[in-house]
């Protein structure tokens, strides 16, 4: 019987063991998609926060990569920069005027100026000015001892150039410019186109011409010496006209065979240090001292007063006019 009784025992445990088990999976079975469920949306925000604030490294490249677009880099001056088609369109017909301004910073004023001396003279060009000068934007005193003064002066050296080179080499000197340029701030190109003021003087030089000749035969003619005198007159003015003209055509032709370019260039601003004596400080180091200067103060009175003694005694005259009336006067009141 207790054999039997163990046996049921036995069973009827391992069969609620077995139940209690069943029910503890179940139970996690039915928590998981709650669970799932309740985390989803915590997982959909965390992924939104991490698309709207990037992660630090990814913050700073787009930090470095916002200054180095902010950031202004000296980047070569290219040929496209310093040319034109306006100096280099050619016309078999058309006449042009060819200038150019350019305003420019260079590493050295000075060595810049004969470089480019060197590349007009190489297109066969030549320089009309060439003027350089140094320009203080603030000065500065500060004592250092011994009687000197440090002298600090900001200053920028600048530059002006004006050149001729023949038109048909104008690119090839703005090309050999740009080894010059560090910064180009600004640049204008010009082509005036002057066929019909050449045609003009032109005409106007046939005219005075046939004027003078028509002038000529008429001074050759018998007259009056009055109307000779003014057709002599007259010859001499279309002379002069026609001298002009030609002048005026010489200038013009001459402009169109030459650019005029005309360049401002300038480079970074410099720190000037220069020693210097304290003109103050030396007049008080060799200044008297108080009783010499006491003694000399008591000198300097007391012969004042003996000036003063010496001026009163030069105009005694005075003195016996002015006692006279006042005993003219005391005389005067007794009567």
């Amino acid at each position: 019987m207790r054999k039997i009784l163990y046996a049921l025992l036995s069973a009827t445990l391992l069969i609620l063991l077995v139940a209690c088990s069943k029910t503890q999976d179940s139970a996690a079975a039915t928590d998981a998609p709650a669970a799932d469920a309740a985390s989803a949306p915590m997982a959909e925000m965390q992924s939104d926060k991490a698309v709207m604030s990037p992660a630090p490294e990814a913050a700073s490249g787009m930090l470095a990569r916002s200054d180095a677009e902010n950031t202004v880099t000296n980047e070569p001056v290219t040929a496209a920069q310093m040319t034109s088609s306006a100096t280099s369109y050619v016309d078999g017909q058309r006449k042009f005027v060819r200038t150019a301004n350019a305003n420019f910073r260079v590493k050295d004023v000075y060595q810049s100026a004969i470089a480019i001396e060197n590349i007009v003279s190489n297109l066969d060009g030549f320089v009309v000015s060439n003027q350089i000068g140094s320009q203080d934007e603030w000065t500065n005193r500060y004592p250092v001892g011994n009687l000197k003064l440090l002298e600090l002066a900001k200053y920028t050296v600048r530059g002006n150039l004006v050149v001729r080179v023949p038109s048909n080499k104008t690119q090839d000197f703005l090309r050999a410019l740009i080894s010059q340029v560090e910064f180009l701030d600004q640049r204008n190109f010009d082509a005036h186109d002057v066929q019909f003021e050449l045609l003009r003087k032109q005409l106007e030089f046939l005219r005075n011409q046939e004027a003078q000749r028509q002038l000529g035969d008429l001074s050759t003619s018998p007259g009056k010496i009055a109307d000779r005198a003014v057709v002599i007159s007259g010859q001499s003015d279309a002379k002069a006209n026609r001298d002009e003209a030609v002048v005026v055509q010489k200038e013009v032709e001459e402009k169109v065979a030459f650019s005029t370019i005309n360049l401002s260039l300038y480079q970074l601003s410099k720190v000037r240090k220069t020693e210097i004596d304290d003109v103050d400080a030396i007049a008080q180091a060799i200044r008297p001292g108080f009783f010499s200067r006491l003694i000399d103060a008591v000198a300097v009175g007391w012969y004042g007063l003996l000036d003063l003694l010496i001026q009163l005694i030069a105009v005694w005259p005075l003195w016996l006019a002015i006692g006279i009336a006042i005993f003219a006067i005391k005389r005067f009141r007794k009567k």
